[in-house]
């Protein structure tokens, strides 16, 4: 069994915990295909598949931003979690 957590004051989607366990299956034939993978919930949800034309001459706007903030924030405290441990 793997044996893993998920760091206090880290806000992680269910979504995100169910498809990191099927990553972390130690029996490999139990473990996600790349076509799982690839059709999983986490990459059908909506982000943004370019920037808008805009953004060449100035940054986008706050609103755009904070669509996406807590998500990269979470990514990056998990990475950082897991390559400590």
């Amino acid at each position: 069994m793997c044996n893993y957590s998920f760091p206090d004051g880290v806000n992680v989607s269910k979504t995100m915990k169910q498809f990191i366990s099927k990553m972390l299956q130690r029996d490999p034939a139990r473990r996600s295909t790349v076509d799982e993978i690839l059709s999983d919930e986490l990459f059908n949800t909506p982000f943004p598949k370019s920037l808008p034309v805009c953004t060449l001459a100035c940054p986008p706007n706050s609103n755009f931003i904070k669509q996406f903030k807590e998500s990269t924030d979470n990514i990056e405290k998990l990475t950082k979690h897991f390559s400590e441990s």
